[in-house]
């Protein structure tokens, strides 16, 4: 599925961005079930509250009219005791009261809890008079005080208890239904967030799945680019009608042409690749090792950008193949590469090579011939000769007698004119006409006289005249 590392690296990220999306939505449904959760446990808790003051309003109201009416009709004073510590060291309605203004109790509860702690006292202010006439000894006024005479808003006590149950009634009814409404929005609440996460999950998950897909999408449209590049590059690399290598940036071969493989006889790159160091000599001409110049050059197109050398290689039957490597380095991926552009220098130095055979052959034959034979350019400057010059001369060399040409001959000719004047007008005449025939008093490096005849005939040769004397 994957070629190349970039490809691996592109997807490694599309799984780490896919992750990072879900997790994301993951993290928003536990938060979001969380305040739905809280939402439900609040309303709960508020309801229980409420319930729970309620009951023990209730109860404490229950329990002192119980010890009330029990003191009034036995008379008890262990009764009345106990009538006075729960009257005197427990507030009847102070917890509930905190309930309701902690938990936010509505106008209509709060009206009707006051209303109920109004009845309550008027009950208890009944229950006081009636104990205090109980205890000075008068038990038909106590009782007639307590179930007939009326309280302040006109109603008996009695009537009181059963206002006071009603009105209990009415408070617990408002607070259940309003209790009940606040679990039901609560539930109603998480329920809403719930499907809220689930929704934005839903929603992170199609993204992460979306962007997953857009990336591997991503990913296989710049492998078919790097593909195609490829395809582009290797159709370049193999029409080049040279030899074509190229190295990492540690000095490893990686990659080579078309007409490399050809020019040594191998069929797969690989093997030419494994078997590198055997298409060369174990060493190279100048008399160092191999695969030691390889890497120098290698290494000082590394750090300059550029190197060459001549390079001797062996195909795989052991013929000789001579090239010019050039050495460039180039960036390619952010990491530099060398590609070695090699000349085939086999027609080149066999050309070379055929020109020192006809060179040699030449001097062989201006050395055999019988005669003396000098070579001059333009400029009436000698520049050959044969090794003739040596035996009729008595020259020590040919050198010698290029370089002391004038010692060879007298200061004058036998016709009167210096020998170095008349000497340029024959050479200028031989230039002009192609043709020039004199006599010439020579001597030898001894003195003695030597006289010669001249031949001089005019060439061409690489679009220079010359003259042959």
């Amino acid at each position: 599925m994957f070629k190349t590392s970039k490809q691996v690296y592109r997807f490694i990220w599309a799984l780490i961005a896919t992750f990072a999306v879900l997790a994301t939505a993951t993290v928003v449904f536990l938060v979001m079930s969380s305040f739905a959760k809280n939402e439900i446990i609040e309303a709960h808790e508020t309801a229980s509250a409420f319930d729970s003051s309620l009951h023990r309003f209730r109860s404490d109201a229950f329990t002192l009219k119980n010890y009330s009416r029990d003191f009034i009709i036995t008379g008890d004073l262990a009764l009345l005791a106990n009538y006075t510590n729960i009257l005197y060291t427990r507030s009847i309605h102070a917890e509930a009261a905190a309930v309701f203004y902690a938990h936010d109790a509505t106008y209509h509860e709060m009206a009707l809890f006051d209303s109920l702690v109004e009845k309550r006292y008027l009950m208890l202010h009944m229950e006081l008079a009636a104990i205090g006439l109980l205890v000075s000894g008068d038990h038909a006024a106590a009782s007639t005080h307590l179930f007939v005479d009326p309280s302040p808003i006109g109603l008996t006590y009695t009537q009181l208890m059963t206002a006071f149950n009603q009105t209990m009634d009415e408070l617990h009814t408002a607070i259940t239904y309003r209790t009940r409404d606040m679990v039901y929005q609560a539930e109603s609440r998480a329920i809403a967030y719930d499907s809220m996460a689930v929704v934005i999950t839903t929603i992170f998950a199609a993204i992460a799945v979306f962007g997953t897909i857009s990336l591997l999408g991503m990913v296989r449209t710049a492998s078919r680019r790097e593909r195609h590049a490829t395809d582009k590059n290797r159709m370049l690399i193999d029409g080049l009608p040279m030899f074509l290598e190229i190295w990492n940036h540690r000095g490893q071969l990686i990659d080579v042409s078309r007409k490399t493989l050809e020019t040594f006889g191998v069929l797969e790159k690989s093997d030419y690749m494994t078997r590198y160091f055997d298409f060369m000599p174990p060493t190279q001409p100048c008399g160092r090792p191999s695969d030691e110049k390889l890497a120098e050059y290698v290494n000082l197109a590394l750090e300059h950008g550029y190197s060459r050398c001549e390079w001797a290689h062996i195909d795989v039957h052991g013929n000789a193949i001579n090239v010019e490597t050039q050495f460039t380095r180039i960036t390619v991926g952010g990491r530099d590469q060398i590609v070695g552009y090699s000349f085939d220098l086999t027609a080149i130095k066999q050309l070379h090579a055929a020109q020192q055979e006809m060179r040699a052959f030449n001097n062989m034959l201006i050395d055999a011939s019988p005669f003396v034979i000098s070579l001059w350019d333009t400029s009436a400057t000698m520049y050959r000769t044969n090794s003739r010059t040596k035996e009729y001369f008595g020259a020590p060399s040919e050198e010698y007698f290029i370089e002391h040409f004038s010692e060879f001959s007298p200061e004058t000719q036998p016709c009167g004119i210096p020998s170095s004047e008349l000497a340029k007008s024959y050479v200028a005449q031989a230039f002009e006409t192609g043709y020039a025939q004199f006599e010439w008093m020579h001597n030898t490096l001894d003195g003695e006289p030597l006289p010669t005849l001249v031949t001089c005939a005019r060439l061409h040769w690489k679009g220079e005249a010359m003259l042959v004397c």
